[in-house]
């Protein structure tokens, strides 16, 4: 047992000896992109507050001179970084060297125009000069790290063509874990992940792709959901000043915040259906069925009054105006858009969550039974068995039995 210890306390030490560089990597350790990516905004956002400032990206660009160890007072700080050096500080960060070369416009998106003479690349000195101070606002963190999710979905979907013909997702470090990366906290509920996920790689399989089950069964018409359907339906907006009322700038602020996850003033489809529908995008979980139908009312409502202005293809979050709307009118508007989908296709008061919900919502709910939709439905759907979930039949049998119960016992007092 001694001798086993040897060797073994011998590489806990190696282990434990390796340098860090600034990403927090080791030559020993291997990261996933999830992590190099959350390594990177912490690097670029120094101060930790959400945002990247044009200071703190300056910082980080002059730092991709430095060596990986990081303690050398002489240590070089870039004025111009060339792309070779914006090359060797990606793959600092643990990305690899074809995803690096593959990223070529990240420094002229930065470079002040005209170019200062005698830099080819990114003039950090430029950047922060007060004639470009309009051109650097402070970023979103989550939006500027979309940027290398993007540039890295371009390059795994090999959109230049450069590797033409080599499968990525099997050959490259990045490639291989970016599809779990864009299906699991932090980035899955990112735009570009969910258009990536939802439309591009849809019915990708393979090994890196096979976290993609377990995400879409999060997302399905058909998994279990919360069964509380009204409640989710309240949780859909917040009444903040409690008037009864959801108000243009309540509706706004809950689109821009909690829909709107690439901050452009615009929620999409993939965007909204997202969040409505993924456990892990939000705590609603309706239906996917259920959140497309939702999508196409809410996004024609948004587009009513904008003339035609917005290019939007979505619903603009800073909506029109006559969009206010009482509580009582948002229940009867959700009702009616369930009726409509579960009457559509009548099957899906058997496989779809929502819809086995419908006549138990019309009728033992409080909230939503007086609405006009829930009267409506249930005068014309009375005797349908076809709607009539196990709950509503015994809701109904004791509705049935309540007042002789509550007549006999009354007089017996």
């Amino acid at each position: 047992m001694p001798c086993l210890l040897v060797p073994l306390l011998f590489l806990l030490c190696l282990h434990g000896t390796q340098s860090k560089n600034i990403y927090g990597l080791t030559n020993y350790g291997r990261r996933t992109v999830s992590d190099r990516l959350q390594a990177l905004g912490r690097v670029v956002d120094a101060n930790q507050d959400g945002f990247v400032s044009a200071q703190e990206l300056v910082n980080w660009a002059r730092s991709l001179g430095r060596p990986d160890d990081d303690k050398d007072p002489e240590a070089k700080e870039l004025s111009c970084v060339e792309q070779s050096e914006f090359e060797k500080g990606l793959q600092k960060a643990g990305f690899s060297a074809d995803f690096a070369k593959s990223y070529k416009d990240f420094l002229s998106e930065y470079s002040v125009k005209p170019a200062p003479a005698g830099c080819s690349g990114l003039d950090t000195q430029a950047v922060l000069d007060e004639a470009a101070k309009d051109k650097y606002p402070k970023k979103e963190l989550t939006v500027f790290l979309d940027g290398f999710l993007q540039k890295l979905i371009d390059f795994c979907e090999d959109k230049d063509d450069a590797h033409k013909g080599e499968d990525l997702y099997t050959s490259n470090k990045d490639c291989q874990t970016l599809p779990t990366a864009c299906v699991t906290a932090p980035y899955g509920c990112q735009s570009v992940c969910l258009e990536y996920t939802f439309t591009t790689t849809k019915d990708r399989t393979g090994d890196a792709f096979r976290d993609r089950a377990q995400y879409q069964a999060t997302t399905s018409a058909s998994s279990p959901a919360p069964k509380e359907f009204v409640k989710k339906m309240m949780k859909m907006f917040q009444d903040e000043n409690g008037d009864d009322t959801f108000s243009k700038a309540e509706q706004s602020k809950d689109f821009s915040e909690h829909f709107d996850t690439n901050k452009d003033g615009c929620v999409d489809e993939v965007e909204f259906k997202a969040h409505m529908s993924s456990s892990l995008c939000g705590e609603l979980v309706f239906s996917e069925d259920f959140a497309t139908a939702k999508f196409a009312k809410a996004s024609g409502s948004a587009a009513s009054g904008s003339a035609g202005s917005s290019p939007c293809k979505g619903i603009d979050t800073t909506l029109p105006d006559g969009v206010d709307q009482s509580k009582q009118a948002f229940i009867n508007d959700n009702v009616q858009i369930l009726i409509d989908l579960c009457e559509g296709d009548e099957s899906l008061y058997n496989t779809n969550e929502d819809c086995k919900q419908l006549s138990l919502v019309c009728e033992a709910e409080s909230t939503t039974k007086q609405s006009a939709a829930c009267k409506k439905y249930v005068s014309d759907n009375e005797d349908e068995e076809r709607v009539q979930s196990t709950a509503v039949k015994f809701y109904r049998f004791l509705s049935k039995w309540k007042e002789p119960y509550e007549n006999f016992f009354g007089k017996n007092k």
